[in-house]
């Protein structure tokens, strides 16, 4: 069997671009689309401006680089938590935690969100829109809340996708407000008062029997 040999200069100029990508990742989370050089970029991880440019001609495509590994990182995440085999509704909270905790470290993630936000100043320099946000996050989570449903875990009363959507409509609200106010170091004392409020609307009677301990956990000190 015929293996595929590695263009050493593909690879190359594919970690270069990872490098760019994760190096202006944390001046456009810290001052934005608009505030930030592609001069700037190039001055902070040494790199000429020529070679900057090879790379991304313009801020507006780094941009959409930045959004598009942003949402690279996600579908890590979902696989690593569905390869969990843990319970329905233990992977859709399991999988709050972790967007929590990787959107509090990774400055890929962070400035994702931050472009998302400012997406109208990017897409005016862009032949295209960005991508649309949060859209996958409700469809992956239709299928778990589905799976729920099916080993009655979560509520039949209200359909699959009411309760996606009305989950990533919350979480993503939660998150909002907790980097306005605190950075996001509050986001996950927000989550575990969010779950222990939704859980009782949302999950059977004989899995809140059973896991109890979740909406017992006191927020951290």
């Amino acid at each position: 069997m015929i293996q595929a040999v590695r263009d050493p200069i593909q690879e190359r100029s594919k970690l270069t671009r990872s490098k760019i990508i994760e190096a202006s990742a944390s001046l456009l989370e810290l001052q934005g689309y608009a505030a930030t050089r592609l001069d700037e970029i190039a001055d902070d991880i040494e790199m000429s401006r020529g070679a900057l440019y090879h790379h991304f001609p313009s801020k507006a495509v780094l941009a959409e680089a930045v959004v598009k590994a942003h949402y690279d990182r996600w579908q890590v995440v979902m696989d690593r938590v569905r390869s969990s085999d843990l319970p329905p509704l233990s992977r859709i909270i399991t999988l709050t935690y972790e967007v929590a905790r990787i959107s509090q470290i990774d400055p890929v993630v962070r400035a994702g969100l931050r472009l998302q936000l400012e997406h109208a100043l990017v897409e005016k320099d862009l032949p295209n829109k960005l991508t649309i946000p949060y859209i996958g996050w409700i469809a992956h989570l239709t299928d778990i809340v589905a799976d729920g449903q099916t080993a009655d875990e979560i509520t039949k009363a209200i359909s699959a996708d009411d309760i996606a959507t009305n989950l990533v409509e919350s979480y993503f609200g939660i998150q909002h407000v907790s980097f306005r106010l605190s950075n996001g170091m509050d986001l996950p004392d927000r989550l575990r008062r969010w779950w222990r409020i939704l859980l009782p609307a949302i999950a059977t009677p004989d899995w809140l029997m059973s896991n109890q301990q979740i909406l017992d956990a006191p927020e951290a000190k």
